[in-house]
């Protein structure tokens, strides 16, 4: 069986209303986000948020007694007894062994450091 075709309706004529749906896509579009990127929020800040390379690294160094006790330098266990950091900070040194009383020292880092600390009984 063969399908009569249906006559074409009949076309209209287009006046304006597709510049004017264009228009107000485009509208849009720039209002809620500008070209479309697909970045959200508030721009990067400019510049290189790292630490320059060339700061330069400074060790400090704790000569202990009694020979057992425990270096930590800004909470960090330094089984070396040594601990590399960027110049120009202050770290906070503690030693502690037991049997002992800890001792706490503050230390600005402008260059290599080695300190010697003694640890007295309790």
């Amino acid at each position: 069986m063969l399908l009569a075709e249906a006559p074409l309706a009949k076309r209209r004529k287009i006046h304006g209303t597709p510049l004017l749906v264009a228009s107000a896509g485009i509208g849009i579009s720039l209002a809620c986000g500008g070209s479309g990127g697909g970045r959200m929020g508030p721009p990067p800040p400019p510049g290189n948020l790292m630490p320059p390379p060339d700061s330069e690294m400074v060790s400090v160094c704790v000569d202990v007694l009694p020979a057992d006790a425990v270096v930590r330098v800004d909470g960090v266990e330094e089984p070396s007894r040594c601990g590399e950091r960027r110049a120009g900070r202050t770290v906070l040194v503690e030693v502690s062994a037991p049997g002992h009383q800890t001792h706490t020292e503050s230390v600005s880092l402008t260059e290599s450091r080695e300190l010697v600390i003694r640890l007295d009984p309790e």
